[in-house]
């Protein structure tokens, strides 16, 4: 019986250890859950709290054909949140990945069949705060990203408060760069520009000031970009852009740049001036000083109306009215040797919407804090977003 006594307690030990070991499990078990689902109808506002571990679900219960917008907003500042539509099965319906890390999101969901769906809410940069998911009946989805063809110039318009996204991937070949090209053809007024990486990581982004631009894509870089383009200017007018994904064989020395053709100009007849193959700013006086009205293309050419009594300055005509460019970056034409002289103080130049004079000193600031942005109408990277701006007289 003595001999039974030791082998019992060591049974009793081990069953002790099993049940202390199950229980330390399913605490742990316990504990890794993520909160439970909560549901979510029409019209609500939840507030979700999320971290680089830990999304929270939502479930929705959805009619057959029924379409919603989720929209997605981040409380905590800096935080870029990103939203799925899952059925219960975990199949996956719809995703709004944010690639470009705004605070606020919004996508349009259409449900074929009816029945309970999960909306998980997540961060999309690791930060870990709240996020407020609203839900509301209807909404037009948004229309896919344009793909971009190597090489291929592309030019539309945007209207007012729109926004297009363009889609390219980048080169395979470690020989082969790629040179995005960005141009308004506004001469006063440009687009919010943002480029970045389909994982989420933003590259460059241009401001509405800025009206050309070009950023260079590192060679050997098979990743998908999305291209942003938004009409934000305060103006509310339609808005011409062009675009061109230029290629770029890195393997042979860069050619020397050719000249660019001129136009030419009459030798006989009404004075008129032409650009020297550049965009010339236009002024409001003959002076660098001066507010600017717009810009002038290189490709044509311009009446001239008047001169200052040096001759350092021209006025041309323009379809705001009339403005003052520099003689050192122009060429004229024609007989150009009865041009009167225009007093400065007398000068008139109309721009759109506000007639400016060089006594009015109120229209004249005004003017300024206008139109000084389109001092600024170009920018040049090379992959970091560093802009710089480069005016004309």
């Amino acid at each position: 019986m003595r001999d039974i006594y030791p082998k019992l307690s060591q049974i009793l030990r081990l069953i002790f250890f099993v049940m202390l070991v199950g229980i330390l499990t399913g605490l742990t078990i316990v504990t890794a859950q993520e909160p439970p689902a909560e549901v979510i109808t029409v019209g609500e506002n939840k507030v979700a709290v999320v971290s680089a571990s830990q999304s929270q679900n939502f479930v929705f219960s959805a009619a057959a054909g029924q379409t919603i917008t989720i929209q997605a907003l981040a409380i905590t500042p800096g935080l870029a949140p990103a939203v799925a539509v899952l059925t219960q099965d975990a199949v996956l319906i719809e995703s709004f990945d944010n690639p470009f890390l705004n605070s606020n999101i919004s996508g349009v969901v259409t449900f074929t069949e009816a029945g309970d769906y999960l909306i998980p809410v997540s961060t999309r940069n690791g930060v870990e705060g709240e996020v407020l998911i609203s839900i509301t009946e209807g909404g037009t989805p948004p229309p896919p990203p344009t793909p971009l063809t190597y090489d291929q110039p592309t030019e539309d318009i945007l209207d007012p408060g729109a926004t297009i996204v363009y889609s390219f991937d980048g080169p395979s070949d470690p020989n082969i760069g790629l040179r995005l090209i960005y141009r308004s053809l506004d001469p006063m007024r440009g687009l919010s520009v943002e480029l970045g990486i389909t994982d989420g990581r933003l590259l460059a982004t241009f401001s509405n000031d800025i009206r050309e631009a070009e950023v260079m894509i590192p060679e050997g870089a098979p990743v998908s970009y999305l291209l942003s383009l938004t009409n934000d200017h305060p103006a509310a007018v339609t808005i011409q852009y062009s675009l061109l994904l230029q290629t770029v064989n890195l393997a042979e020395p860069t050619p020397t740049p050719v000249p660019a053709t001129l136009v030419p100009l009459p030798d006989t007849g009404a004075c008129v001036l032409a650009t020297q193959g550049q965009f010339v700013n236009v002024r409001q006086g003959p002076s660098t000083s001066a507010p600017i009205i717009t810009t002038i293309f290189p490709t044509v050419i311009y009446n001239v109306l008047g001169r200052n009594a040096e001759g350092t300055w021209y006025q041309i005509a323009i379809p705001e009215g009339s403005g003052w460019v520099s003689a050192a970056v122009t060429r004229r034409g024609g007989d150009c040797s009865a041009v009167p002289v225009v007093s400065p103080a007398t000068a008139t130049a109309t721009t759109t919407g506000a007639t400016a004079t060089a006594t009015t000193t109120e229209a004249t600031a005004t003017q300024e804090a206008t139109l000084e942005a389109s001092a600024t109408p170009s920018a040049t990277l090379t992959w970091t977003p560093e802009a710089t701006a480069s005016p004309t007289p």
